[in-house]
């Protein structure tokens, strides 16, 4: 029995590499400057609203500012980040016609871009892991750069209870702090 354990424990660590060097890596596709006046528009918000948290798990907190809508709020990590992560949880009971929802894209602002100076003060996320119901989907490798930034992947059929999660891997270093900065996410999908 315990020769049957060992030798299961060996496959299963063997092949948890393979599957993170398989993990498809995305490159952000940046768009335009971020602007106060340009702000919200269609996302998975047309099929359903979401709870946002952030932290160090389990120690998460509300982080709604992360999908507010404003240029001038931004959630602030209040320690250096890395570990650090964002849960889109998805609510329990949901309409019969929002069942099966496609979710296919993230859209980022990355670090605190209320002015250039504030932008390099924070450190701004590098690179995160995209997870849904703990399922790995991407890595995203994010510009350092306070324009949007594009993430797109192959269709997500989300339903009730779902859970959305980025995992901050690496950060861009900041001038003044090391604790990133994340202005909005905006998560794609519903049409």
């Amino acid at each position: 029995m315990n020769k049957f354990l060992l030798i299961f424990c060996s496959l299963l660590a063997l092949s948890l590499p393979a599957r993170a060097a398989s993990l498809p890596e995305l490159k952000a596709k940046v768009r335009e400057p971020v602007l106060q006046e340009l702000m919200g528009g269609c996302s998975l918000r047309c099929a359903f609203f979401w709870d946002t948290w952030a932290g160090t798990p389990p120690s998460l907190k509300p982080a709604s500012e992360l999908c507010d809508d404003d240029a001038m709020t931004a959630w602030i990590s209040a320690t250096t980040g890395t570990g650090e992560t964002i849960e889109f949880r998805i609510p329990k009971h949901l309409p019969k016609d929002c069942r099966d929802t496609p979710f296919y894209g993230v859209t980022i602002a990355n670090g605190l871009i209320r002015s250039l100076s504030e932008f390099h003060d924070y450190a701004r996320v590098k690179t995160m892991t995209l997870q849904v119901n703990k399922q790995p989907i991407a890595r995203l490798h994010l510009a350092d750069t306070w324009r949007w930034q594009d993430f797109s992947f192959e269709d997500v059929f989300l339903n009730q209870g779902d859970l959305i999660e980025l995992t901050i891997d690496e950060l861009y270093p900041g001038k003044t702090t090391q604790q990133p900065a994340i202005t909005e996410i905006v998560l794609q999908g519903a049409h």
